[in-house]
């Protein structure tokens, strides 16, 4: 009986000399791990940023809050992701770490479709309309400009409001067509203050007359196969593509 006691108290003791052990070696681990995340081992170093063009590399470091030698871990990765996102000019953004003391971010800019002019400023705006700039002068004359939009309120960064919003997004679906049918540098100005009528102007003087309701894809196509018909000396020509199947060509009224 008494052995029977001495051997429970035996292992009872061994039971709490392993309990005790395992403590004392959790807290060394979660010490040590402790200690070496808070040391300089993980401070951040380097920030590495790609896909930036018209941003340059200090602008995306000093939007997205980072500051470096601070503990890489403190950080919130969403937090900096929409801190970046918030700058007008990136579309979005990618942030990752990269272990011991490094943050890579990767940005998508957005991508510049058009020029609307308001109030002697020009208004750079990307396909969903969003406010990219805004500049004093008229720079970048590669873009399209926007005539006619009745525009309510613009904000850097935010989409632009005006009365014919619809209208602006008929006029994008016809950049985009555009674009993909490689005559988008040929289009040099965009009118939209008729009612269902959109006005484009050519870089040679030939102007198209195109129906809001219309599919951009096919007026832009046909419009492609229309001007390769056409020759150098057929300035003065406008181009009435409002009816369906009822295309025509003439010259210009004075």
């Amino acid at each position: 009986m008494k052995q029977n006691i001495r051997e429970k108290r035996n292992r009872l003791m061994k039971a709490r000399k392993i309990v005790t052990l395992a403590l004392l070696l959790l807290v060394f681990f979660l010490l040590s791990i402790y200690y070496i995340i808070n040391s300089d081992l993980f401070t951040l170093k380097k920030i590495n940023v790609t896909g930036n063009s018209d941003v340059a590399y200090d602008a995306v470091i000093d939007v997205s809050g980072l500051i470096y030698n601070r503990n890489i871990f403190q950080y919130n990765l969403e937090e900096i992701k929409f801190n970046i996102e918030k700058h007008s000019y990136i579309e979005s953004a990618e942030v990752t770490k990269k272990l011991p003391g490094s943050i890579n971010i990767s940005i998508k800019e957005r991508e510049k479709y058009a020029i609307i002019p308001y109030m002697g400023r020009y208004i750079y705006i990307d396909y969903k309309l969003n406010v990219i700039d805004v500049f004093d002068e008229y720079i970048h004359k590669d873009l399209v400009l926007i005539n006619g939009s009745e525009i309510l309120n613009i904000s850097v960064g935010q989409r632009i409001v005006s009365q014919n919003n619809e209208k602006l997004e008929s006029v994008i679906k016809i950049l985009e067509a555009a674009k993909v049918a490689s005559i988008n540098n040929m289009i040099s100005e965009i009118n939209i203050e008729d009612n269902n009528t959109v006005r484009l102007v050519i870089v040679n003087g030939i102007e198209a007359l195109i129906d809001l309701e219309s599919d951009a894809a096919y007026i832009v196509v046909s419009l492609k196969e229309i001007l390769a018909k056409l020759t150098s000396n057929n300035k003065n020509i406008v181009v009435d593509m409002r009816f369906e199947g009822a295309f025509s060509v003439k010259e210009k009224l004075n």
